[in-house]
């Protein structure tokens, strides 16, 4: 029997293919794939790493683009236009700034209040006891004078009013004085007329406290409490500041974020709807056998994840339309019925600032530095420390008093009438009363020595908060000028995205003329250049946002 040829042949082949397999397996396991193992994130053997291409928009070509994007409907407003509004309904709307307001009120209340007390405060002073507005009393008095000593029936009547003024003084001192008078007419038991009697008085009494400050009397006490309240209002003013820019970045940054998520929403609408078109198509195709079932549950699959993308972008609409209803308040619906587009003016001043432009701009460091919430808390807490060092405690201070009473007396004359009563008044010798007095202990020394040095430290502390300060602000300048850089390059980027998809768009209505291409297609190529110029105003948007935070960095107040 022969042996079979063509199965010895498919033998020899079979085995001769396992032998190259097995060799190409082992040098294969031997020589290294290119690009085998983590690779080297430092550099690029390619050296095209070293290939830059400068890229560079002008005004005239935004000007153009936002030109052509110019909604013919809906009312349009930029963010500048609606950060004016919302600034406007702030105090009203945002709970935690009415009450820094409030705050404000306050301490403006009590800074009148130490201005008002560089006048003369006047009082109205009755005595119920010892000189009453009006007083009537009857008994029996014993005469010891008569002989033998007897008792009569006295009646009383008594009026009397005082005046008094009280002056405080630049030095933390305070001067007080007071006019009384008191006026009483008294019949006896058996007398006819009656008995008047004046007796007026005047007081006055000074109490100032000394060694204060360095001097022996401190004249500019008054002058420097009154400097410390302007300086705690002032950091309230400060605080306010703070947060209204803080509340108006994240208004605007809502709206940004609103607008996109309606853009987004609008082309989710536009690809669903094609889709819907696709799939219909494939139900006719399918009833025809022409397509598989795989491929209608795919196109059902792609319908179902645009349309829960869409219900996810309209959850998160509503949201962001819930805050701003509550920050522009009555404004809300005129904002969210507006079309959100970037302002040509905006970006023209991004020119001026783009690359280095802004870390070499001296005067915006200075501006932001002078405003910068933290620096001016340093600065106002390095003054309020030299304040209080100067004030120091009044109230443990040594107190020098001085006092005077002056009080008219009568003579030895009985039965005055009511007009011999005001003759007879100064024709003996007045009582007359003066005193000095000092009140000084050791506490003030121990505290003024407490005081010192937890002031030295506040110093120091303010000291390196302004430093600290200072060297957050050049970083925040970095971190500005990085994010402008970024947009722009975005910007550039995106326009010529955007000019592709444009171009795109030519062609096919271009085949259109000649039956080449479909009405599907057009609308997809309409969509992309939608798409690209939705990317393009988002970052146009972004950069005025930039803008708007630097100058309110520049200016808090």
């Amino acid at each position: 029997m022969k042996p079979n040829r063509s199965l010895s042949y498919s033998l020899r082949i079979g085995t001769v293919a396992a032998v190259l397999i097995f060799s190409v397996a082992t040098a294969s396991a031997e020589i290294p794939l290119p690009g085998q193992g983590y690779p080297d994130l430092e550099g690029s053997s390619t050296g095209a790493a070293d290939l830059t291409i400068e890229r560079s928009v002008s005004t005239d070509r935004v000007a153009s683009f936002l030109q052509e994007w110019q909604p013919s409907g809906p009312e349009v407003l930029s963010l500048e236009t609606a950060e004016a509004t919302l600034r406007d309904q702030i105090a009203l709307t945002v709970n935690s700034i009415a009450q820094l307001q409030s705050l404000v009120t306050i301490q403006q209340l009590q800074i009148d209040d130490l201005l008002s007390r560089k006048r003369p405060s006047f009082s109205f002073i009755t005595d119920p006891v010892g000189n009453p507005l009006y007083s009537f009393s009857s008994g029996m008095q014993s005469d010891f004078t008569a002989t033998p000593p007897a008792s009569e029936l006295k009646s009383t009547h008594r009026f009397g009013f005082g005046l008094g003024m009280t002056q405080e003084l630049p030095s933390a001192g305070s001067l007080e004085a007071s006019v009384s008078q008191s006026s009483s007419a008294t019949l006896s038991d058996g007398d006819s007329s009656w008995d008047w009697s004046q007796s007026p008085s005047l007081s006055l009494s000074l109490s100032q406290p000394l060694f204060i400050a360095e001097d022996l009397i401190d004249t500019s006490y008054g002058d420097r409490v009154l400097q410390q309240a302007r300086l705690e209002q002032q950091g309230t003013l400060n605080s306010i500041a703070t947060a209204v820019d803080a509340v108006l970045l994240q208004g605007l940054g809502l709206l940004n974020i609103r607008q996109s998520l309606l853009e987004g929403r609008f082309l989710l609408i536009e690809r669903l709807s094609l889709l819907e078109k696709e799939y219909q198509k494939l139900k006719i195709d399918f009833d025809e056998g022409l397509v598989s079932t795989r491929q209608i549950e795919r196109q059902e699959f792609l319908i179902e994840q645009l349309t829960l993308q869409k219900r996810g972008l309209e959850i998160e609409s509503a949201s962001v339309e819930a805050s701003v209803r509550d920050l522009w308040g009555s404004d809300a619906q005129r904002i969210l019925d507006a079309v959100i587009l970037p302002s040509l003016d905006r970006f023209a001043s991004v020119s001026t600032l783009a690359g280095s432009g802004l870390e070499q701009d001296e005067q915006l460091f200075v501006d932001m530095l002078s405003n910068d919430p933290d620096y001016t808390a340093a600065q106002r807490a390095f003054a309020l420390a030299e304040l209080n060092r100067s004030l120091g405690s009044p109230a443990d201070a040594p107190i020098l008093g001085f006092s005077l009473q002056v009080a008219p007396s009568y003579g030895d004359t009985a039965d005055r009438s009511f007009g011999e009563s005001f003759t007879e008044l100064f024709s003996a010798q007045p009582a007359v009363s003066f005193s000095v007095s000092l009140i000084a202990t050791d506490l003030a020394r121990k505290s003024a020595a407490l005081t010192g040095s937890l002031l030295d430290e506040q110093l120091l502390q303010a000291g390196r908060d302004a430093g600290d300060a200072s060297d957050k602000v050049v970083e925040q300048i970095q971190e500005l000028s990085r994010r402008m850089d970024a947009h722009m390059l975005d910007l550039a980027l995106g326009l010529s995205d955007y000019d592709l998809a444009d171009d795109a768009l030519r062609e096919e209505l271009i085949r259109q003329q000649s039956g080449e291409t479909t009405e599907d297609l057009i609308v997809q190529r309409m969509l992309e250049r939608t798409e690209k110029a939705f990317h393009v105003l988002g970052v146009l948007r972004e950069l005025e946002l930039l803008t708007l935070e630097i100058d309110l960095l520049r200016d808090r107040l």
